[in-house]
């Protein structure tokens, strides 16, 4: 068995990589230092050029590397009793190895703390774009899930831990959040949700080796939920009621979502920069990375002039415990019945339509309304960031008789 350094392109006019390079009984297999070099700073006896910035730590590092390889090579033949029957087999069982030494090695890092790391990763990646932290729900959201666990722990015994994380773990975080804090399933899932994503960027970063969350039976739960949307008519309503301050703002922003299908993330983004030559709106959506092409309309291009193009911001729950207010003053105050789960049991509420009034309310009456004017579902597909029929007539709010 013999270990040496080699260099991947030795032909290169610029720093190539410095593998590591295994060869026993006609077999060979390379490994990887992470160190380049031009290749006329390599020297015939496998160094690198003391010119090079670094060049005695790099050295000792290489002679490291080789140490390590062709020990890991003996640690295989003293386990399996017998050399490896081929390079592939080599590496499979020295990548394993190394993953092992990185978590012995790695600092504790327990669930709920990295919860907090994963959310102070996403503001730093916003400061570094010049963005508003304030802003940012997906670090809001993960600190409320780690704020949920943090509760379900205290008040039942649990350890919060990447190994505990197991499927009576998962069934007992879902009674509690049914029957202790009386969430709705859509609710409950969304945590459900947020805890995957975090489990499975811990998985990537090799803090756990737990796959539970990857069980179909571990799953996001989910229900059609009762929602409503605002008629032509409702939003001429609105659009006539007398308001002033923060209510005429924030009716104003509602409405340009009901006439553009933006969230309202996306409407509060808006800026000069995203009106065309052509007066249209154009956006790359926050949720989907997609960029969506706005017509213009009499409403739209109002409320754009009155602000010159810079829509105020209101954070989401100012907004929706104002809107409702706003529909109130507006009279959209018909009764209508909604189901709704808690406790795990189906129930029929009777509710005023204003208090169902939410910020996404914009979005689904614009995309309702276009359907009902007749306008190619494709088209308003292309605006709203739908990807199947399917999913986008499961969307809108019509009756069947109006498909």
């Amino acid at each position: 068995m013999k270990v040496k350094l080699y260099l991947r392109n030795k032909n290169s006019l610029t720093a190539t990589p410095i593998n590591v390079k295994l060869s026993w009984k006609n077999k060979t297999q390379f490994f990887g230092t992470g160190i380049k070099v031009k290749p006329n700073k390599f020297l015939r006896d496998g160094k690198i050029s003391s010119t090079v910035e670094n060049a005695v730590e790099k050295n000792q590092f290489l002679k490291n590397r080789m140490s390590q390889i062709d020990a890991l090579f003996y640690d295989f033949f003293n386990e399996k009793g017998r050399e490896p029957n081929n390079g592939s087999e080599l590496s499979k069982y020295i990548n394993e190895k190394e993953i092992e030494k990185k978590r012995s090695e790695a600092p504790s890092i327990e669930l709920l703390n990295f919860f907090e790391m994963c959310a102070s990763e996403k503001e730093k990646e916003l400061r570094v774009k010049g963005k508003d932290i304030t802003r940012n729900n997906i670090s809001n959201t993960y600190r409320q899930t780690a704020k949920l666990l943090k509760e379900f722990s205290n008040q039942n015994y649990v350890q919060i831990k990447f190994s505990e994380i197991t499927m009576d773990f998962y069934y007992a975080f879902v009674d509690f959040c049914m029957y202790e804090k009386d969430y709705s399933t859509n609710n409950i899932g969304k945590h459900i949700k947020t805890l995957k994503t975090i489990l499975n960027r811990a998985l990537e970063d090799n803090l756990t080796d737990n796959l539970t969350h990857k069980k179909k039976a571990f799953k996001v739960l989910e229900e059609e939920v009762d929602t409503i949307y605002l008629s032509r008519d409702e939003l001429n309503d609105l659009e006539a009621v007398h308001l002033e301050g923060d209510e005429d703002s924030i009716r104003d922003v509602f409405l340009l979502c009901c006439y553009s299908g933006l969230r309202l993330g996306d409407a509060l983004n808006i800026n000069p920069g995203n009106i065309d030559e052509n007066g249209r709106l154009r956006i790359k959506t926050s949720k989907t990375g997609f960029t969506v092409v706005i017509p213009k309309s009499d409403v739209l291009n109002a409320i754009l002039k009155k602000y010159k193009n810079q829509i105020p911001y209101y954070s989401s729950v100012v907004f929706n415990r104002k809107i409702k207010k706003i529909c109130r003053k507006a009279g959209i105050i018909q009764e209508v019945f909604i189901k709704k789960s808690s406790k795990g049991r189906q129930l029929t509420i009777k509710l005023k339509k204003y208090e169902l009034v939410s910020s996404h309310t914009g979005r689904r009456s614009f995309a309702t309304n276009a359907y009902l004017a007749e306008i190619p579902t494709l088209d308003i597909m292309a605006i709203t960031g739908h990807r199947t029929v399917k999913s986008f007539l499961k969307y809108i709010k019509v009756s069947k008789s109006q498909f």
